[in-house]
């Protein structure tokens, strides 16, 4: 029987960490994208001269601090991967069987991640121009 701490600090196979930073990144990256603003769109909103309540300018800090961290921790599972890849050898991924649903290339990965951005930044400047359109209504 193992004790807790050799479990804690036995290493999996590089496979299996290959698949579980995937699965932990697709699931970082649903987080950053179900956030409606992008985090330029936060920094416009607290730089705005427009006063803000101080619980509105909280909860903007929060989310675009929450958003920053989870982008950070992405690029941080994502450069541990490609290090885990480089470790295994092309034999072993060629003889795997299959791979799991969750599994991707890096570059496939870059693509998906650069997509997510995109949609990010377009609901922010479609969301921006609602507002300004809004605040142009209202002066009317």
């Amino acid at each position: 029987r193992k004790s807790i701490r050799a479990l804690s600090t036995a290493r999996l196979s590089s496979e299996t960490e290959v698949e579980v930073m995937s699965g932990l990144l697709s699931s970082m990256n649903a987080l950053l994208v179900a956030y409606d603003h992008g985090i330029e769109e936060d920094e416009y909103i607290l730089a705005s001269r427009a006063p803000l309540p101080w619980r509105t300018r909280l909860a903007v800090t929060h989310r675009r601090l929450s958003k920053l961290i989870l982008t950070r921790n992405i690029m941080a599972v994502q450069s541990l991967m490609e290090n885990t890849e480089r470790e295994l050898s092309p034999r072993i991924m060629s003889s795997r069987p299959s791979r799991s649903s969750a599994y991707s290339t890096t570059d496939e990965r870059k693509v998906q991640a650069r997509a997510q951005q995109e949609k990010a930044n377009q609901r922010a400047i479609r969301k921006k121009q609602r507002r300004i359109a809004n605040m142009n209504k209202a002066e009317l």
